[in-house]
């Protein structure tokens, strides 16, 4: 598709540095970037919306695709079971947050000249 601006978020910046790689080697797209965000941490998904709040132009497309499977019970520092964490809550906040510049966007694609 060749956007202007890829961004991956990943919490492992190996993992995301190796799926850059990857996609540069497979597709020869070179605009791709990483941003590290813990989804099991809400002071993370704040973060990092405000990030792309600040440091993002456009925001055209949102894919929240992130999700573990939790093997046993774990209470995140933020109180809440793990995988209610990262696989619903933290998706919801992201999507909350970034909503605004996603709207803000669109004002301007469907603008008339």
């Amino acid at each position: 598709m060749g956007p202007a601006r890829l961004i991956l978020a990943c919490r492992s910046e190996a993992r995301g540095l190796a799926a850059i790689q990857h996609l540069k080697e497979s597709t020869g797209y070179e605009k791709a970037e990483l941003m590290l965000v813990e989804l099991s941490q809400f002071s993370s998904v704040k973060a990092f919306a405000d990030k792309v709040e600040a440091e993002v132009e456009n925001l055209d497309l949102l894919v929240l695709n992130a999700a573990i499977i939790a093997t046993s019970f774990e209470v995140t520092e933020d109180v809440y079971e793990k995988s209610l964490q990262v696989n619903n809550l933290s998706l919801d906040l992201v999507s909350l947050r970034l909503l605004p510049k996603m709207l803000e966007t669109a004002a301007i694609r469907t603008e008339t000249p």
